[in-house]
């Protein structure tokens, strides 16, 4: 009984090593399966942009200069904010010196006028006592005795250049009482003030700046590159604060700054509805590079084989290695030079935890679910 017994244990034992081998032996075969996301390689236009911070500025900044300067500014009419319009009355300067100067010069005019009435007179009454000179003692080369009019000539043209150096004085003084008030050249708003009521006004700094901010400009410096996407009329788009707004390229300068090898470009940005602010910061999105047919890929699906990019592609739930020459870079998406053909799948999610010819379990990403 007991022979028996160990006989049957022992062909047990021996049954289920045997079992237990076949089933490692089937787990062994059964192959490891990876899920991942794949996108189809497309065919479309890509363009490579970037984000160029600007500042919004006044196409016009007029300023506003004393020209009889260390004199107090008598009168005040406007400060930093105010809005004006052409012929608009600024601020006036003291004009007691300038008014002394201008009775001065007045009364000089009017005494050379008087003086030159006198030598006209003068001359006038002589003419009529003066005898003709024979036609006679000329011919025969006799030298006739000058009659004493001529001389009251030269005093008539000494009167006359008098008057007309008192005249110039008297109007020269006359303008600058003018100058002594100040009116706006444009319409515009008041941007600085750089003057006090009482208080003398300098040269050393405007006394006013009024910018016109119907008309706003962005002053870029760009790179080769970017010059050779612009040209005088392009639309360029650019954001303040989320709001999409466009501008056009109003000067390009062909010739590269000396010193740091780039191109100024201007912007204008029409502004007469005033949605935008002077001093406002904006982002302007730049063409960098554009290509109208070629193929692209996710860029997500890119990794690196030490510098190289690399893709996997999918085929028939396998994994195919493949080395891609990558070219504009869109963002999301990514130009593929060589390296994949239009309609492959390329995987873009996954990739990193399988290896050459891993058995795959696909599923459609994203970037496939309108395809």
């Amino acid at each position: 009984m007991t022979k028996k017994f160990l006989i049957m244990m022992i062909i047990l034992t021996t049954f289920q090593i045997g079992l237990g081998g076949c089933r490692e032996t089937g787990e062994r075969n059964e192959e490891r399966r990876v899920a991942v996301e794949v996108a189809p390689v497309k065919r479309s236009s890509i363009v490579e942009e970037i984000t160029i911070a600007a500042k919004l500025q006044p196409l016009n900044n007029i300023m506003i200069i004393p020209k009889a300067p260390g004199l107090e500014v008598t009168k005040l009419a406007v400060n930093v904010g105010d809005t004006v319009k052409e012929g608009d009355f600024l601020f006036e300067l003291d004009k007691t010196l300038i008014r002394r100067q201008v009775e001065a010069t007045r009364k000089s005019y009017e005494q050379a006028q008087n003086n030159y009435r006198i030598q006209k007179q003068q001359m006038e009454k002589m003419a009529e006592f003066t005898p003709s000179i024979p036609t006679s003692m000329i011919t025969n080369g006799r030298n006739p005795q000058i009659p004493q009019g001529d001389m009251s000539q030269d005093s008539l043209l000494t009167a006359e250049v008098q008057l007309e150096q008192t005249r110039l004085a008297y109007v020269n003084a006359l303008e600058q009482l003018d100058e002594m008030e100040y009116y706006a050249p444009v319409n515009g708003i008041v941007t600085q003030n750089n003057l006090l009521e009482n208080q003398m006004a300098m040269n050393t700094q405007p006394a006013l700046i009024i910018s016109n901010v119907d008309q706003l400009k962005m002053d870029l410096y760009v790179t080769k590159a970017l010059y050779n996407t612009l040209h005088l009329g392009k639309e360029m788009v650019f954001f303040t604060e989320n709001e999409e707004h466009k501008g056009k390229v109003t000067i390009v300068n062909d010739v590269a700054d000396l010193r740091t090898n780039l191109h100024y470009v201007q912007i204008l940005v029409d502004n007469r509805e005033k949605k935008l602010l002077a001093g406002s910061l904006c982002k302007l999105k730049m063409e960098r590079e554009k290509n109208q047919d070629t193929l692209i890929i996710p860029k997500k699906a890119i990794f690196f084989e030490g510098d190289i990019p690399t893709v996997y592609i999918e085929d028939q739930e396998r994994a195919i290695k493949r080395q891609v020459e990558l070219g504009i870079d869109g963002g999301e998406m990514i130009e593929a030079i060589k390296g994949v053909q239009e309609g492959e799948m390329v995987i873009t999610k996954g990739q990193h935890y399988i290896d050459e010819n891993t058995s795959l379990i696909v599923t459609r990403g994203d970037d496939d679910e309108d395809t």
